[in-house]
């Protein structure tokens, strides 16, 4: 093996493909958001696996002009907790890292 490769673990490329993703998903929405002309309507659904685990989808909703309803889901993540207000600090979490760029 020649020395002067640099070994790149399978963490490390998930964790950089992770953020390429994420960071080309919030210029979509972003994006998305700019064209509409009209409002939109986010709609959150909560579900359980066969295996009783919980997921949170949040989708965004909004009618284009040429009046045909569009959807697409902004995230969809494992859902690890229990309380109201540890759901709402999630979604406003996201959200405001998606529209106003707070870490």
């Amino acid at each position: 093996m020649n020395l002067d490769v640099t070994i790149i673990f399978e963490n490390t490329i998930k964790s950089d493909i992770f953020i390429i993703f994420m960071k080309e998903k919030k210029n979509m929405v972003k994006e998305e958001l700019n064209n509409f002309t009209n409002r939109i309507c986010l709609t959150l659904d909560l579900w359980t696996s066969c295996t009783t685990e919980g997921y949170i989808n949040l989708t965004m909703n909004h009618i284009d002009s040429s009046w045909k309803l569009s959807g697409k889901i902004i995230f969809v993540i494992y859902l690890n907790i229990i309380l109201d207000f540890e759901l709402s600090e999630k979604i406003n979490d996201f959200l405001s890292y998606i529209l106003f760029d707070v870490k």
